[in-house]
């Protein structure tokens, strides 16, 4: 997603892995908002493997707060203190 919508419906990037293997890059994809599976994927991209590592990280904009969640105006609007005080009770 980016601030004018969802990318697949402004700049198509897919199918990204078959891309990015044209060009002899390593691809590592996972979760995004799991910090075990990040530190994974870092972990493993820095290993030797004798071609670039690129990590995909899938994630959604605004995860766990249901207001924002998938919502691409977010991506550039400001929290006023309500909201922010929801967001952060959504997140604990």
């Amino acid at each position: 997603m980016q601030v004018l919508g969802r990318i697949s419906e402004i700049c198509p990037i897919e199918p990204l892995e078959t891309k990015l293997c044209a060009f002899g890059w390593r691809i590592l994809r996972t979760d995004g908002h799991n910090m075990a599976a990040i530190e994974g994927a870092v972990d493993e991209a820095f290993r030797p493997c004798g071609r670039p590592t690129i990590v995909v990280f899938d994630t959604i904009k605004g995860k766990g707060i249901p207001f924002m969640e998938g919502n691409a105006a977010w991506h550039y609007r400001k929290l006023d203190t309500q909201r922010y005080s929801e967001a952060v009770r959504c997140l604990q």
